[in-house]
């Protein structure tokens, strides 16, 4: 047996008792909660968009929306709607394949590295070299702050956050952490039509404190509020100039 045998058996344990824990918090009431206020949130956005194309929306089930205007229709779920492909949503899941095709369009992302969930020493190296707090993430899939701790600056607080991000993916993604707001930015043909802020959000400290740890998973994980005329001004002007993608999708 190696010496980074029981390193691995432990954070296989670890990344086992969170996905666990997920699926049971998932069931609770306050999730449900969450879930339904994620919901009216969506469809009040797209009532209202809906109403300023002179579009009519049609509740067909739960959450599923069917808009209607005069050139055709659009089905929409929260923030899904039937012009997303198969191919994008895979495409957007894939944390690191996005960051390499927003770096080969020439578009900078932090500093990164891709590990197993099981692999400390991996994690470890990258954390030394980098000499700053980062932030660790499943690299699939994952939404909404599911699985993310940020704030992580040594050994201990790695292990930990990399259970978490493993009972998302058996992959994780180790990134720079940078300071500053979270920003939706939703493009359509390469034009940006709107920008909205992210936040307040409650923070997984690298300190380790379970308190804090459980109050985020009462509340909501992020609120969005509708950016500034200003922003929005300049980050289309940059967004033409990079032209980010014809796909639609929103873009943080």
């Amino acid at each position: 047996m190696t010496r980074l045998e029981p390193t691995r058996r432990a954070l296989e344990s670890l990344a086992l008792y969170h996905k666990l824990t997920r699926r049971l918090h998932g069931r609770g009431a306050a999730t449900v909660a969450l879930a339904r206020q994620r919901s009216r949130f969506y469809e009040e956005v797209w009532r209202r968009a809906a109403d300023t194309a002179g579009a009519e929306v049609t509740v067909v089930d739960g959450s599923l929306l069917h808009i209607g205007f005069q050139k055709g229709r659009l089905l929409v779920r929260e923030n899904l709607t039937s012009l997303d492909d198969p191919v994008t949503l895979a495409i957007a899941g894939d944390k690191p394949l996005a960051y390499r095709l927003l770096a080969a369009d020439g578009i900078p992302v932090a500093e990164h590295v891709v590990v197993r969930h099981d692999d400390l020493a991996g994690a470890e190296e990258f954390l030394r070299c980098l000499a700053a707090p980062c932030v660790v993430k499943p690299a699939l899939d994952g939404a909404a702050g599911a699985g993310v701790t940020t704030g992580v600056v040594d050994r201990r607080h790695l292990a930990g956050a990399l259970a978490r991000a493993g009972a998302w993916s058996v992959d994780v993604l180790l990134e720079r952490q940078v300071e500053g707001g979270s920003y939706r930015l939703l493009y359509f043909d390469g034009e940006l039509l709107d920008a909205v802020l992210r936040g307040p959000s409650p923070r997984s400290s690298g300190a380790g404190d379970r308190g804090r740890a459980d109050s985020a998973r009462r509340r909501p994980r992020s609120q969005d509020h509708p950016a500034s005329s200003g922003l929005r001004a300049r980050v289309g002007a940059a967004g033409r100039r990079r032209r980010p993608g014809q796909d639609g999708r929103e873009r943080q």
